[in-house]
């Protein structure tokens, strides 16, 4: 409604709903910092979020995943990471799709050990990750030029059954190409055809 109320131009009736959810209520936090997130409301969300947290009232994990989306969409990568730790610290595991958003705000402040600590533990500790999260793991390998991991990680990848393997190998090759190492590329393409790779 918020969002409906501004492209009309009833900037009056828009404001009064932002009041609202500022000081809810008869609504929960929660809901009133979900909603603020969907509709784009950076900092409107971002305070009654730091409130409820303090208070100890975010007690549903979408609402963190709703504020993750928020700063992501919004590059503000540093945020990202304070609500993941706030996320962490209250005791909540991650999703695929949360991951793979702290992986890329660490990506983006060049915080490579900690991007490759959040991988590692939460393989450790069970989290079944989408192919998404492992080729952007591999990206922030070939980012930061440690070649090495990057191909230990391919291999792995690449003897998983449930990877996409065309996918892996195409991503593979670009991050090659990028770091201007041809040969490799090359490699990469031509194992991918000789295998007639697919899903397999």
């Amino acid at each position: 409604m918020i969002v409906a109320y501004e492209r009309v131009g009833l900037v009056a009736h828009a404001k009064r709903l932002l009041h609202e959810l500022k000081q809810p209520d008869n609504i929960p936090r929660e809901t009133a910092i979900s909603i603020l997130a969907k509709a784009g409301r950076i900092e409107e969300a971002t305070w009654i979020f730091r409130q409820a947290f303090e208070a100890g009232e975010v007690k549903d994990i979408s609402v963190y995943g709703s504020m993750i989306e928020l700063f992501s969409r919004n590059k503000k990568h540093a945020n990202v990471i304070e609500v993941f730790q706030k996320m962490r610290s209250a005791g909540y595991f991650p999703n695929s799709n949360v991951i793979a958003l702290v992986l890329n705000a660490y990506g983006k402040q060049r915080e490579f050990e900690m991007a490759d600590a959040l991988y590692q533990e939460m393989q450790e500790e069970g989290c079944v990750f989408s192919d998404e999260v492992h080729f952007q793991m591999l990206g922030l390998y070939g980012a930061r030029k440690d070649f090495n991991m990057m191909e230990s990680l391919f291999e792995k990848l690449d003897s998983d059954s449930n990877i996409n393997k065309k996918e892996l190998h195409l991503v593979v090759a670009a991050i090659y190409e990028r770091a201007n190492r041809l040969d490799e590329a090359s490699q990469i393409m031509n194992r991918m055809k000789a295998r007639g790779t697919s899903k397999s």
